[in-house]
């Protein structure tokens, strides 16, 4: 138990100064405002979980899926390219882009709890 609240702290701390990488900050803010705004229509026991299935699919397409870039008024996005990825499924499951680890759902579980408390927050007040 002790390992575990240590392992939050770090990630806060990780958050807070700045040595978390891209993919880490990206997952935590996004779970965290798809939290928030899936709160203003659903419960919040329904956003949690929302939020946990959201940040698993977004974690395999970044992992697994290729990309593809779009050009839209002079800017270039990286969008998936599922339609690559059905095409040789076992070669992009068994070589993927990115390591498949479990470092960023700590990140997410932060998200998680920071969604609860302000949800918390905001209904005692």
């Amino acid at each position: 138990m002790v390992d575990f609240f240590k392992k939050i702290i770090e990630v806060f701390n990780s958050l807070a100064n700045g040595t978390a990488n891209k993919h880490h900050k990206n997952m935590f803010y996004y779970t965290l405002i798809f939290g928030i705004l899936s709160s203003l229509l659903l419960g919040t026991l329904m956003s949690v979980l929302l939020m946990c299935v959201g940040a698993l699919f977004a974690e395999l397409v970044y992992c697994f899926v290729p990309t593809q870039d779009i050009n839209w008024d002079k800017y270039w996005f990286k969008v998936p390219d599922f339609k690559e990825f059905r095409s040789d499924i076992d070669g992009y499951i068994s070589n993927p882009r990115h390591t498949f680890s479990g470092e960023t759902f700590w990140y997410i579980a932060v998200a998680i709890f920071l969604f609860i408390f302000f949800r918390t927050l905001f209904l005692i007040f």
